[in-house]
């Protein structure tokens, strides 16, 4: 590699950054207002514009051993790279482990799962050059995997200028991805180019990532890490749910997971109607932001629905009989998983892409989803194909399924327990991605 970098390469970075900064002149006013305005952006802003200096724990100082630094971009990517951190953690201990982020969310979540696994959280810079070359400079990584595809051009560019090894884990790319990508190969060829190794979830990525600009032998059929995540029983959501538990007992328990505006009226709406035949129907609703759960209570009083939201269960249950639950916090799903009878996959019923449903598969849950699960296609295809969930297009199927599932417990129990064999025999990827990684981790290679 060396730290030339090739006159094509230098040709495309010269016109990003041109473009970069010519689209940041223009909006200036609105970058300035955005984290005045935003608390959440408010809070990643200087760290990632890098005005605000790392963890001293996440840099190289003196005594210190390059790390092995890892990416994230938000909540799906942590939870993505738990089993990889782990397996790391196992099989090379004497490497130092930092994990970076792109959200406030993604870091709160990271701080709960990652603490005591690696030696540092940090924000991942915007890509800027100055952003970019303090963190690389500051970080100074032995090799960094990023987790599915949070690629950012500047960032793989200062790399291969410093001989910094990059790993694309967990990758994969949407048709609609990769027709956007095609239509600026000019541009998207020197910057896959720039990538050491690339470990896809699927043949089919294979070739897109061909198309792109990867090597052929550069590129590794790993798997699907999402696969090799276990569930971790009894974390954040213990205590406040064994404050609810009272009010859960005996009940037949709906929990949709990761909802999005629009979502829960829709499911109220056919809880409400099922209560006619099943009184001990209850809802769990986790909005995909817990910022939106106040307004979800108060959607669901307006249907004539009786919801609390989870903060307000100061250490006793409501007296008066409730039909919801409105989860107002983060990291809570595995807990939550554990008490449902079925489990609704959110963002499926709104055009938002769906969420992962092996949180709820590696619980032995049937699972429910919307007509959108396009973010995670290959997965709702083995869990269909399996018999293992049901895919509905509206409401009015959504009452159907969930009035056959209630009605046919046992018919329930072994859609959950396909639902869990779909897991478990697509296990595998995190080891195989830790055979991509080894050259760059072997003892002999340990500065």
């Amino acid at each position: 590699m060396g730290r030339s970098i090739g006159i094509d390469m230098k040709g495309v970075a010269f016109a990003y950054n041109l473009m970069f900064f010519c689209g940041a002149l223009l909006c200036f006013p609105a970058l300035a207002f955005w984290p005045v305005v935003s608390k959440k952006r408010r809070k990643t802003f200087f760290h990632r514009l890098g005005v605000l200096p790392l963890p001293r724990e996440a840099t190289t100082v003196f005594g210190h051993r390059r790390p092995v630094w890892i990416h994230a971009l938000s909540v799906g990517e942590v939870l993505a790279a738990e089993p990889l951190v782990q397996a790391l953690r196992r099989r090379f201990a004497g490497v130092r482990l930092v994990l970076s982020v792109s959200t406030l969310s993604g870091h709160q979540i990271a701080d709960a799962r990652f603490r005591g696994l690696v030696e540092g959280i940090f924000y991942f810079p915007f890509d800027l050059l100055f952003s970019v070359k303090r963190a690389v400079a500051q970080v100074n990584p032995r090799l960094v995997v990023i987790i599915e595809t949070d690629v950012w051009p500047n960032f793989l560019w200062e790399l291969k200028a410093r001989n910094i090894p990059c790993i694309l884990a967990n990758a994969r790319i949407s048709p609609r991805s990769f027709s956007r990508y095609r239509r600026f190969t000019g541009f998207v060829h020197p910057v896959f180019s720039a990538l050491t190794r690339v470990c896809v979830q699927s043949a089919q990525d294979v070739e897109r990532f061909r198309k792109l600009g990867v090597c052929p032998e550069r590129i590794t059929v790993a798997g699907n890490l999402k696969f090799d995540r276990q569930p971790v029983p009894g974390g954040r959501g213990a205590g406040p749910l064994q404050t609810a538990a009272s009010m859960l007992a005996g009940k037949r328990v709906l929990l949709a997971g990761s909802t999005h505006e629009g979502e829960e009226p829709m499911l109220m709406k056919v809880c409400l109607r099922l209560k006619n035949r099943f009184p001990d129907l209850f809802l769990i609703v986790v909005p995909r932001n817990p910022a939106r759960a106040s307004a979800v209570r108060r959607d669901f009083g307006d249907l004539g629905a009786a919801a609390v939201l989870l903060s307000e269960l100061s250490g006793s249950s409501p007296s008066a009989p409730m039909d919801a639950l409105v989860i107002d916090a983060m990291g809570m799903l595995n807990d939550l998983y554990a008490v449902c009878c079925v489990a609704f996959v959110g963002g499926s019923l709104v055009p938002c892409g769906g969420h992962n449903p092996l949180e709820a598969a590696a619980l032995s849950k049937p699972i429910l989803f919307g007509p959108d699960m396009s973010d995670f296609s290959d997965i709702t295809r083995l869990l269909l194909d399996a018999n293992a969930a049901i895919q509905v297009r509206n409401a009015e199927e959504l009452h159907d399924a969930l009035l056959g599932l209630c009605s046919e417990p046992d018919q329930a129990d072994a859609m959950g327990t396909r639902a869990y064999g779909v897991l478990g025999s697509n296990r595998g990827a995190v080891g195989k991605t830790l055979d991509s990684m080894a050259p760059f981790l072997e003892p002999k290679d340990l500065p």
